[in-house]
């Protein structure tokens, strides 16, 4: 299982981080995620592997001034 955002993800073998974010209908427009409290860039979200059992923490990012 993969835990994203408080729901339950079914872990298969080369799960991506697009991949589950698409799973739990992100609605974020510029989020940061971290995976086990790791950064994941936005440009490596469709390459970057999320291991079973892991936790991805997604923030919006705020801007303004």
């Amino acid at each position: 299982m993969v835990t994203a955002k408080g729901k339950k993800i079914p872990w298969h073998e080369n799960i991506t981080v697009s991949e589950v974010l698409k799973l739990i209908e992100l609605d974020i427009p510029s989020p940061m995620v971290q995976v086990n409290g790791l950064l994941v860039r936005r440009k490596d979200w469709d390459v970057t592997e999320v291991p079973d059992d892991s936790v991805i923490d997604i923030h919006p990012i705020l801007t303004g001034g």
